[in-house]
């Protein structure tokens, strides 16, 4: 087992998702959920047109074996809220602020138009929920059964800003 680099601020690039980056999203899906989606589940998504993808690359070629997505984030623009469909590190690299840089790039998205953030978590991913509930978001609705899956209920979790940009 390799051992992982460290992750500072400004180490890494967010940048939007382009159909070359499917095979590295992909095999992160595998390495990320007990339920991955396949390329037609992206596909299928992306063809709503309002859904956007973004990637995190390291800034220094070979700082993650050679492979350079190490996060990514599908994210779907409503009406009155972006609703975050994906969220993915690399498990090696977690705890070391992909994820979080990629919520702040996130959360500079919010105004007046799109105050909040809204993400489903199973009830069962607890190290999501306590990454989610660290940055702010709080549980607000348990919709019973969403999970088609397993059956498994999902916690609505949510962050917003208030008038002013202030959370």
């Amino acid at each position: 087992m390799s051992s992982a680099p460290s992750l500072a601020p400004n180490r890494f690039h967010i940048r939007w998702m382009t159909r070359r980056d499917m095979p590295s999203v992909l095999a992160m899906e595998h390495l990320s959920f007990g339920h991955p989606w396949c390329e037609e589940e992206l596909d299928r998504v992306y063809a709503q047109g309002n859904c956007i993808g973004m990637v995190v690359e390291p800034l220094r070629v070979g700082l993650f074996d050679d492979d350079r997505i190490v996060g990514f984030a599908v994210y779907e623009m409503r009406t009155k809220s972006i609703q975050i469909v994906r969220l993915a590190v690399h498990p090696e690299l977690r705890r070391r602020g992909v994820g979080r840089e990629l919520l702040g790039k996130l959360t500079g998205k919010l105004g007046s138009r799109r105050p909040g953030l809204a993400i489903l978590v199973r009830e069962s991913n607890l190290p999501a929920q306590y990454f989610f509930r660290s940055f702010g978001f709080r549980a607000t609705l348990v919709v019973r059964g969403h999970y088609q899956d397993t059956g498994e209920d999902a916690y609505e979790m949510f962050y917003g800003i208030q008038e002013g940009g202030k959370r």
